[in-house]
Order: C-alpha cells, then structure tokens, then sequence
C-alpha cells in the first residue's frame, strides 16, 4: 500500500459499488489530470509490470469528455504543446494518439527555423536531413488531454474531479502506507465536477 488517499469528495470514478472515499487506500496517487498527470497514470496501467497497481487521478478540473474528441469546438485552444516523433510513439504505445490525429487538430511541421532578436545569426532544422516527414506535430493541451482521459477510463484508472490537494505527508506510517494525501472540495459543485474544459489549475 503506497499511499492512503482521504477526502470528503464523493468515490472516483471506477471505485466498486458502496465504496468510500474517506481515508481509502491506493498504490499510487497521481495529482494533477493534465497532460502529464494522465499519462503518467496511463503508463502505470498499461505497462504489464505495474497494470496490477490500483492508480487514483485527482484533479481540482475534469477533463475534457471522450465527445469533445468527436466533434471539437470551432477555435483554437491558445495552449498548445509540440509533439515530438518519440513523445507521439509514447502517446501511441498508450493507445491515446490515433484519437489525437484523428481529430485533424494535430497540426504537422516539417522545418523550424530560430533566431534571437539581439544576435546575428540563426539555426534551421528541417525533416528531410533526417528522412523523415515531419519534426513533429503542434496539437492543443485540451485535444491530448482528452484523448489521454478516454484511455484512462478503458484502462482502469480511477479519476477523483473537483478534488483540491490539502496536504501530503511523506513517511507515515499509519497501517503500513508509506505516504498520506488529503485532499479537499472547493464546495458541493467542486465535487459535482467544475466546468474547466482544459485543467488549467492542474500542477501537470
């Protein structure tokens, strides 16, 4: 048992029937349900050396619903990252990319060209010195996060919304846990599920 989740939330998503939130125990707590929170806890369960470990994924945001990758929104999300080829072969070992692409919201790039406005000079890279098609892909947070939130669901992973880190204790010892978290709702509709669509509180 690695750590001992508590809260005055409802249980997460994927908990059994009758169970309880309050001081309920979880091999890992991953905080935050960004980007990086969620494929962290996707890796987890998709990895076979570590799938057997109950994973919880708490955010103050939920994620974007798996309906937002069907038929997204008209307007680009300002928050966007650059998927690199190896970030996307990760994203695809996950079974999270192919739902990225085709929402036609990943953009591909095949050069990038950078300079500083103080200095002469300036360095290009371009694809084809590598053989390769494209350097990379610009996609926005909320499209990867939602798709990485789909394969969360399928994979098991239990998801706690509306969920507010109150405090962490690293070394307890109380029945054997090796770390405490307490977590805390920002109010009765905290708990129901903010309306965020791109965790931007999130600390991922």
């Amino acid at each position: 048992r690695a750590f001992g989740a508590s809260s005055l939330a409802p249980a997460p998503s994927g908990s059994p029937p009758g169970s309880s939130a309050r001081a309920r125990a979880v091999d890992v707590c991953v905080v935050g349900g960004g980007v990086v929170g969620t494929a962290l806890a996707c890796a987890l369960k998709a990895s076979p050396r570590t799938a057997h470990l109950s994973v919880l994924l708490a955010d103050r945001s939920p994620a974007p619903p798996p309906a937002f990758l069907d038929a997204p929104r008209r307007g680009v999300d300002a928050r966007v990252s650059t998927v690199t080829p190896s970030s996307a072969a990760f994203l695809r070992s996950l079974g999270a990319w192919d739902r990225v692409a085709n929402t036609r919201r990943a953009r591909a790039f095949d050069a990038m060209q950078v300079w500083d406005a103080s200095f002469p000079g300036h360095v290009r890279y371009d694809a084809a010195e590598l053989g390769e098609l494209e350097l990379g892909w610009v996609v926005e947070n909320r499209v990867v996060q939602a798709a990485l939130a789909e394969r969360a669901a399928e994979l098991g992973v239990e998801t706690a919304a509306g969920w507010r880190l109150e405090a962490f204790r690293d070394g307890a010892d109380r029945d054997g846990a090796l770390a405490e978290v307490d977590f805390a709702t920002e109010g009765e509709a905290a708990a129901k599920g903010p309306t965020n669509p791109d965790s931007s509180s999130s600390p991922s």
